[in-house]
């Protein structure tokens, strides 16, 4: 069985003879028309068996010029610029809210750490009898309740239904991921703290490596 890149799609309908499913994302208005072109594509491969059967479209927001007098109405203007002011919130939200959030609701985990390294709490309840995994592991579930899910939850519940009609595979798919990359984040202000002897400064570098450095699951 042959696989014809970049359509994966063609191969999994072979395999399982089953409804192929498509995830899109939900900020792009044209998106999920590129998605079921590419479907239609692979399922017209499998069925002509032919790696070069295609079929093309195009996107337009503006009619074609049949004269030298535009069709465009302002009706089909005024549509125009609603939809690139929804493309300019979505963006605004994904690009630059959306890593914002994740980090601010990251950072905040480092300053407890390191404030009980710095003050010595940390070595008395080690010195209690408290092993190191069980140290860890109320100090991660406490962050992830309270630090991680709370907020995040919240803005990003206050998004799907008053800003986004989104479906609800969709939110369901996105904070699985967000879910997912909990312990990558927790654990990894975790590290900051032990590394470094400020709490100003942990809560800078996680900063610099959750926003700048795009460590979040909304622009990965």
């Amino acid at each position: 069985m042959r696989l014809f890149l970049p359509l994966h799609a063609d191969a999994f309908a072979k395999i399982f003879a089953r409804v192929i499913e498509g995830w899109y994302n939900p900020a792009s208005p044209v998106a999920c028309s590129v998605l079921l072109n590419l479907i239609d594509t692979a399922m017209l491969r499998a069925a002509s068996q032919s790696s070069r059967a295609r079929i093309t479209a195009g996107v337009s927001f503006y009619g074609k010029k049949k004269s030298a007098r535009p069709v465009t109405t302002e009706a089909q203007k005024q549509r125009l610029e609603d939809l690139i002011g929804q493309i300019g919130t979505n963006m605004l939200f994904w690009y630059s809210l959306a890593p914002s959030l994740v980090c601010m609701a990251v950072c905040p985990v480092v300053f407890f750490p390191i404030a009980e390294k710095l003050c010595g709490a940390r070595e008395l309840q080690l010195m209690t009898g408290i092993s190191g995994p069980l140290y860890v592991a109320s100090h991660f579930l406490f962050d992830l309740l309270f630090h991680y899910l709370v907020p995040f939850s919240a803005c990003f519940a206050i998004y799907s239904f008053w800003y986004a009609d989104l479906e609800f595979t969709t939110v369901v798919a996105v904070y699985v991921i967000v879910l997912a990359f909990a312990p990558v984040a927790i654990f990894e202000a975790y590290l900051l703290a032990h590394f470094l002897h400020s709490e100003a400064g942990a809560f800078t570098c996680a900063l610099v490596v959750f926003v700048i450095g795009g460590n979040n699951p909304t622009t990965e």
